[in-house]
């Protein structure tokens, strides 16, 4: 009788039991790869590629053939996952309400500036006011990136060491630091993991935890803010009065908006695998 049920090995991990039309499937979406090792009864193991090769299996004879079976959570102990999910929790009550405060503060010093600008008199203590609401935002923005670093790590722990590249949470953190290397590396280590996020519940039919496209948009548009913002920098003679604060405001907030909402879907995640 052909074998009805297959296992997968990734790394340590031992998972399923799945169909021959699931195993297939998850190949063809990128969930396993030809180095992950399949078992009909995990004693037995050959590698994926060489097994999704041959010719598929029959069908069992049975009529009535049972339900399908759902991926099972990525190993890791509960305990993990509960301490995950009150540090996520952590993050997302201190991130958004700074988050918030730096956006007010930087919003409604650009527009004092701008009543200033327009005015025909001067208009004394209006300019003083404005440089510092934007200089107290640029300190709250300053703080929320700070918090938003340790969020994003706390993030990458519920990823599995063998889906990072590389592998400690801190490293794909810290190469954020590095000038012109993180404009690149934002895509790895912020709209990646929004990626990773959805692959930790591989179950058919269940409803991303993030819309990994909607973070990849608002990353490629403030990254494209970012580079005006430099181009207005090297030409003073291009610049529009009032125009490099107003877009790296609009960049504070497609950033910090990507990883709140990034944030907030690691926390759910965490929650409902705890």
């Amino acid at each position: 009788m052909a074998v009805k049920s297959f296992y997968v090995k990734q790394g340590e991990r031992i998972l399923g039991p799945y169909e021959y039309g699931q195993l297939d499937g998850f190949f063809r979406q990128g969930l396993f790869t030809d180095g992950d090792q399949v078992s009909g009864d995990q004693i037995d193991w050959e590698p994926f590629g060489d097994w999704i090769a041959r010719p598929a299996p029959e069908e069992p004879s049975e009529p009535d053939k049972p339900a399908a079976i759902v991926p099972p959570k990525p190993v890791m102990a509960q305990e993990e996952w509960l301490e995950l999910a009150v540090l996520l929790k952590s993050s997302r009550n201190s991130l958004l309400p700074c988050f918030i405060l730096a956006a007010l503060l930087g919003l409604a010093g650009i527009l004092i500036a701008l009543v200033v600008a327009a005015a025909r008199e001067p208009l004394e203590p209006l300019p003083l006011i404005a440089r510092g609401l934007r200089q107290v935002g640029e300190l709250g923005e300053f703080i929320f990136w700070i918090l938003s670093l340790i969020a994003l790590y706390r993030c990458w722990k519920l990823v599995p060491a063998e889906d990072r590249r590389p592998r400690s949470p801190l490293a794909m953190v810290l190469l954020l630091l590095i000038p012109l290397f993180n404009l690149f590396w934002g895509f790895v280590a912020v709209c990646g993991l929004a990626t990773r996020l959805n692959r930790i519940n591989r179950a058919p039919g269940s409803t991303p935890v993030i819309n990994a496209g909607l973070i990849l948009a608002g990353y490629s548009l403030a990254l494209i803010l970012c580079i005006v913002r430099m181009m207005l920098y090297i030409n003073p003679e291009t610049r529009i009065p009032l125009m490099i604060p107003f877009l790296g405001f609009l960049q504070f907030i497609l950033d910090g908006g990507v990883v709140v909402a990034i944030t907030f879907a690691a926390r759910q995640l965490a929650s409902s695998q705890a």
